[in-house]
């Protein structure tokens, strides 16, 4: 039996733990509403061909699937089928495992997901900027293509089912900084022009994340350990992996610098969230001192190397 390459392994695992996704989740949903709503074969028929054509890319026994598919839909024990898929990605999951980290494990795996069509969180888009050197054209048109159908769909629904946004995708997590920034770069990197309406709302998000900056922070620079400064020093560093976005909001991003600066110790850290060194008495009519923070230094000095 011939060794799979470490990419085909992971290429079987993203697809199984997509069909996974299917069989698990949606399927029995769909079936459920369809009995309640008293819809014919027909009307789900689209889900399940969708569901077999995803099979038949995994490295599974078919057979064995068609078996439990047609016991899943005649309701006979509705998970013996997401149990089969799940038992197949375990098994993956364990040669994954067996093979030593290096980094081009890394780099497979990172190659493997940006090829499988599916869902994907917003921050795998770093993977095709950090890929695009070896990624065939046709990868980067799927991605814009389903982009230009998801803001299509939202544009029909904006102001009525969802928020009144030109942001067309949906942000797991309150992660939407994250995800705005690694979409951001992933249009810049390739450099197509559609979706500006989408992309000045990021720059309007980026502008308000980092506006306590911009307004002063009067009041840290008698009293170092205000949160804002840690909210600001981590959405600059975020804003600092494209260019193109601090250059757009440029004027906001000199003044939060500018402000930053101010905030630094004269032996040269910045002070974490209201961290004492001298916990128990505070005279309010001096200056506090405060401890330095290592993760909010880091951020800050990160923020004034790169920008």
């Amino acid at each position: 039996m011939t060794k799979q390459p470490t990419k085909e392994l992971y290429l079987d695992y993203f697809r199984t733990q997509e069909l996974l996704r299917y069989v698990a989740d949606i399927l029995p949903l769909t079936l459920i509403d369809s009995k309640d709503n008293k819809r014919t074969n027909a009307e789900i028929k689209p889900l399940i061909d969708s569901i077999r054509n995803q099979a038949r890319n995994i490295n599974l026994d078919q057979k064995l699937f068609e078996h439990f598919l047609d016991i899943t839909l005649k309701g006979n024990n509705p998970k013996a089928l997401a149990n089969h898929v799940r038992s197949h990605a375990e098994r993956i999951h364990r040669k994954i495992c067996a093979i030593p980290n290096s980094l081009d494990k890394a780099y497979d795996a990172l190659r493997a997901l940006v090829e499988v069509d599916g869902w994907k969180s917003d921050q795998e888009y770093d993977a095709f900027v950090l890929l695009s050197d070896e990624l065939p054209k046709p990868l980067i048109s799927r991605e814009i293509n389903k982009w230009k159908k998801d803001a299509k769909w939202h544009e029909a629904q904006r102001g009525r089912a969802l928020p009144p946004t030109s942001i067309f995708w949906v942000s797991a997590d309150f992660h939407e900084d994250i995800d705005g920034i690694s979409r951001y770069r992933f249009r810049e990197h390739f450099n197509f022009s559609e979706f500006d309406a989408a992309f000045s709302a990021v720059e309007m998000m980026f502008e308000a994340n980092i506006a306590p900056a911009v307004a002063g922070m009067a009041e840290m620079k008698d009293m170092h350990g205000s949160s804002d400064l840690q909210i600001v020093a981590f959405e600059l560093w975020l804003a600092s992996r494209s260019m193109r976005l601090c250059n757009r909001i440029g004027d906001s991003v000199s003044l939060a610098l500018t402000n930053i600066s101010a905030l630094q110790s004269p032996e040269g850290w910045w002070s974490d969230t209201n961290v004492l060194i001298e916990s128990k008495r505070v005279d309010f009519t001096q200056t506090p001192r405060y401890l330095p923070g290592i993760y909010i230094t880091t951020f800050c000095t990160l923020d004034l190397l790169k920008l």
